[in-house]
């Protein structure tokens, strides 16, 4: 089974999603087959800023319009794409039977792929946590704004505490330099490390690019040339970061399986609210 790659932050528009498709476009350079599952149930936008128009969405499976094959979208440049659709409440509460039906329906899924990302929701809800516990490993993605950072922080401190996953990788995105990325991503290393005793690997620094909300104006995220700008090199160097860890054998935890993922995109909601510590 490939590796399982959640791409997660404490708040949201800190750039969680453009990091997830930039990525996945890197390892799919390098050959590898990759699929991104859009885990923020009901309001998914991976889709919507790659520019493609998926057959169906999750929405679709569960009315039993659509299987699971029919709904996957193939990006042009070799990524594959789930997406479970946008406003759409039924996703977000579903009856134990529409579960059920839909963990059934992700595991016929072909089990060949590389690398799965999952883009997940921004915040600690218990989706989001379950979904950053089946991962080989999370990746928390911030900003230096100190409440981006003080919600980061909150992430690493729920799945240490509630998940006993004490390790994590980092990107800083929106930095004005690497240094800058360098300074946060040292700041909550050191924090995590002292009252989580979790150890935070900085996997990179995004830089501020214009270029980039050009693309996702024109809905080109992850289109040919995307690596080339300021923001992809960042993104592309990033990914080789979390590579080294996924293949160094250093990471104390591995992933729970692509049905562990089905499951917890299923789970229905606990009501845990997003809380900044």
């Amino acid at each position: 089974m490939g590796k399982i790659i959640a791409v997660t932050s404490g708040k949201g528009g800190v750039g969680k999603t453009m990091s997830t498709i930039n990525m996945a476009l890197s390892a799919a350079k390098s050959g590898a087959r990759v699929l991104i599952v859009d885990g923020d149930l009901g309001l998914s936008n991976v889709d919507v800023v790659m520019g493609l128009q998926p057959s169906g969405t999750l929405k679709e499976v569960l009315e039993g319009q659509v299987t699971i094959a029919e709904i996957v979208a193939h990006s042009p440049l070799g990524i594959d794409v789930i997406s479970s659709g946008t406003g759409v409440t039924q996703l977000a509460n579903m009856n134990p039977l529409s579960r059920s039906f839909l963990v059934h329906e992700l595991a016929r899924l072909p089990n060949s792929y590389d690398y799965v990302f999952i883009d997940t929701g921004a915040g600690i809800s218990e989706s989001v946590l379950t979904l950053n516990s089946t991962s080989d490993i999370f990746v928390v993605v911030t900003t230096p704004e100190p409440h981006a950072m003080t919600d980061a922080y909150a992430v690493i401190k729920v799945m240490a505490e509630e998940y006993d996953r004490r390790e994590c990788a980092i990107i800083v995105n929106q930095a004005i330099n690497d240094d800058e990325g360098k300074r946060v991503a040292a700041r909550l290393a050191e924090v995590a490390l002292k009252f989580c005793d979790s150890t935070v690997h900085f996997a990179g620094t995004v830089p501020r690019d214009g270029s980039l909300v050009r693309a996702v104006l024109a809905r080109q995220v992850g289109a040919e040339g995307s690596l080339s700008s300021l923001c992809g090199q960042g993104w592309s160097q990033s990914w080789c970061r979390i590579l080294q860890l996924l293949n160094s054998g250093e990471l104390s935890t591995g992933s729970a399986g692509l049905n562990s993922v089905w499951d917890a995109l299923s789970a229905p909601p606990s009501g845990r609210q997003n809380i900044g510590l």
